[in-house]
């Protein structure tokens, strides 16, 4: 490989990145040795997570991956416009623009840059349903780019449940996928005083605000500018000052994903914001959040799992305590779905139980594995836990 490398990088001018793709069955030293060789011969050309072990320029998460939740660093998720990354005449699963625009500003609002592929032909052509794609992604970042590009992730613990979040200086864009049909969207835990609010693209639509304690009310227009993506920009006095608890939605279910918890012992976050290395009995998971409506709710366990290898991951006997009450059960893979047609990477959810808030307040979740699958390489690989309303 490196004669293909020095070839590269000394006879074609200056080179920005070298994207390796290289790290199944290499040693660490490998790695090393493979940027370290790229640096010598030209400094600034970056080299991509995918040279493996973690010592690239930058991280990068699976292929077409969904980051759970915000990353520390510099990474990327690798996409592609069908099922293939180079040309094969017989893939027409070409994803929608839906799928493509839920990916992008998902990945904007964690702070991971998009990588979308396109795989010529042997000609050099770019297929035309690719082209048709790219133009229709490019229509709609030529009306909504300022909430793309040149932002950082959003400032907030959570994704709000009507979309996603960036930030750039004083300015918040919302990334409304689900346009409200009565017309008001919510926003917890902002303690900045709003100067302004528009919808982008509607002729600077004003939006009405109403701040009232933790939770900020938009009332939106009618229709929506956008099919699938609407941006309201909001203009806040200073940068953003965000609670850092997770605070729900009166009334609507509270997700506590793994990148904000708390973890003890072995377990850590992985770079795609499950749960990795618990292995033990000794590890546990908590989170601090705000309740407003009290009731009953349904408690359930997300964890990941793969369809072609659900033995990796396995079924796991968890206990879930919140105030004062505990519910235990089994979390895993059996919860995966089998079909021909269901996808490979899955999140499946398992019900536990069910607890009662009696009063509205700031409460403590933990969870802890009363039993590990022993079958399961990859251990407990946590998601997140949902508390939905159950009547």
């Amino acid at each position: 490989m490196k004669p293909n490398i020095r070839e590269l990088l000394s006879n074609y001018g200056p080179i920005g990145l070298l994207w390796f793709d290289t790290p199944v069955g290499i040693t660490k030293e490998q790695s090393e040795d493979l940027r370290d060789f790229v640096h010598e011969l030209q400094p600034e050309c970056l080299v991509s997570g995918r040279v493996g072990h973690g010592v690239g320029d930058y991280g990068s998460l699976g292929d077409n991956e969904h980051p759970e939740g915000k990353v520390s660093g510099a990474w990327e998720t690798p996409a592609t416009l069908n099922d293939t990354w180079g040309y094969m005449h017989d893939d027409h699963h070409w994803k929608s623009l839906e799928y493509l625009l839920d990916l992008l500003v998902n990945c904007a609002s964690k702070g991971v840059n998009y990588l979308l592929n396109v795989g010529p032909t042997a000609e050099g052509v770019i297929p035309p349903p690719s082209v048709d794609l790219l133009k229709q992604l490019g229509a709609w970042l030529s009306r909504n780019g300022e909430a793309i590009y040149g932002t950082t992730a959003s400032p907030f613990p959570v994704d709000p449940r009507w979309g996603r979040i960036t930030c750039k200086g004083n300015t918040l864009y919302l990334l409304v996928k689900s346009w409200p049909e009565a017309g008001t969207i919510r926003l917890v835990g902002l303690q900045n005083r709003i100067k302004e609010a528009y919808v982008l693209g509607a002729d600077k639509a004003m939006v009405g605000v109403k701040q009232e304690g933790d939770t900020v009310s938009f009332s939106l227009p009618s229709e929506a500018p956008e099919k699938l993506v609407s941006v309201v920009v909001v203009i806040i006095d200073g940068v953003p000052d965000v609670e850092s608890i997770i605070i729900q939605e009166s009334g609507i279910s509270i997700r506590l994903p793994v990148p904000a918890a708390t973890l003890c012992g072995s377990a850590s976050v992985s770079r795609s914001g499950q749960t990795e290395a618990w292995k033990d009995s000794g590890s546990k998971a908590n989170w601090t959040f705000r309740l407003h409506t009290p009731g009953v709710y349904e408690v359930s366990a997300i964890t990941f799992g793969r369809k072609r290898a659900p033995q990796r991951f396995g079924n796991h006997e968890l206990r879930i305590r919140v105030a004062g009450q505990a519910v235990s059960g089994t979390a895993g893979v059996k919860d995966l779905d089998m079909s021909e047609t269901a996808p490979g990477p899955q999140k499946p959810r398992s019900v536990l139980g069910k607890v009662v808030f009696k009063t509205a307040g700031e409460y403590v979740l933990d969870v802890v594995a009363e039993r590990l699958d022993p079958q399961a390489s990859a251990g407990l690989s946590l998601v997140a836990v949902e508390l939905a309303p159950a009547g």
